[in-house]
């Protein structure tokens, strides 16, 4: 897995230049909270934005965001699923298949139907990433110190 070797690697050298652990571990937590956000083509700005304001390591933060695109891409659906069905809004498509139906035979209604389920799958996110923030922030910065122990 070369992509986790390169983006350990920034990790390592991030924590040589002087950034802490409980920083390094922040910035993990954002770049994946914010690259599981159910809008795609919006978490690079947003955990740009998020990375500046939080002065977190912009260059961790964005590693981890693009290491969990796919991630962002299976939960798509469910969470714009989840959502609907929390919310009561009913969907014009139960399946993938109907999906790529509708996009295809009427991309207008498509277009015009997918706000609202990004909404509700927004919906979802934001119900879940507090809990799943905090609980990999732990996850994380157990392994920073078990790491940076190891190392002295």
């Amino acid at each position: 897995m070369k992509i986790f070797s390169k983006i350990s690697n920034t990790i390592v050298s991030e924590l040589k230049s002087g950034w802490s652990l409980q920083s390094i571990a922040s910035s993990i937590v954002v770049g994946a909270a914010i690259g599981i956000f159910p809008v795609l083509g919006s978490t690079t700005a947003l955990v740009f934005v998020a990375a500046k304001y939080l002065k977190l390591n912009q260059v961790v933060c964005q590693a981890v965001n693009y290491l969990v695109y796919p991630l962002q891409i299976m939960l798509w659906l469910p969470m714009m699923f989840l959502g609907a069905s929390l919310l009561g809004i009913e969907l014009e498509f139960n399946s993938i298949e109907e999906f790529k139906e509708l996009l295809t035979q009427n991309t207008m209604v498509f277009f015009t139907e997918i706000i609202w389920y990004q909404l509700a799958g927004v919906f979802v996110w934001a119900l879940l990433v507090l809990p799943f923030g905090a609980a990999l922030y732990c996850f994380i910065i157990s392994i920073l110190i078990k790491n940076n122990q190891d190392q002295k």
